[in-house]
């Protein structure tokens, strides 16, 4: 069977962003009162918020109260502050380039917003190759849950 199609993921893999993704969840945390180590952080970087808060304050989540507020705080302070210090991974756009002109259907498949999936897009410097995305708004469950990627497979024919 002849490949017809590349799942590409984002952070971590076409952007180095995992150490500024880790120390924006030690700063939205500590912004409302956790002390969270980054050596904690850090592991889970590609898991969704829905999986890092909980890990780390069992009694928080993402889609109330302080949790919600945390994950909030965390976007913005990765995208204002982190964001101009992202960069590429080595050959990101190359390798997109040449998957691209081997005729293979092209897909982002990650848990990240949109907005942050803007960001990183800008930063692989591939927003104008890749035309097909799914991110947090396309899975109920957020990585490493294979929602994502069932949502882009589906996506992607």
């Amino acid at each position: 069977m002849a490949v017809e199609g590349v799942l590409l993921d984002i952070d971590g893999t076409l952007v180095l962003s995992n150490d500024a993704h880790a120390q924006s969840w030690v700063e939205a945390f500590a912004a409302h009162g956790y002390d969270i180590d980054y050596a904690q952080v850090r592991p889970l970087m590609g898991m969704g918020g829905d999986k890092v808060i909980p890990q780390l304050v069992s009694e928080l989540n993402d889609e109330e109260g302080v949790g919600q507020q945390i994950a909030e705080h965390r976007k913005e302070i990765v995208i204002n502050k982190y964001g101009p210090q992202i960069s590429a991974a080595n050959g990101a756009r190359q390798m997109v380039e040449k998957l691209k002109q081997e005729g293979l259907h092209l897909i982002v498949a990650t848990s990240a917003s949109q907005k942050e999936l803007d960001l990183m897009l800008k930063v692989a410097d591939i927003e104008d190759l890749v035309k097909e995305f799914t991110s947090s708004d396309d899975a109920e469950n957020s990585k490493p849950a294979p929602d994502i990627v069932a949502a882009a497979l589906t996506k992607a024919n």
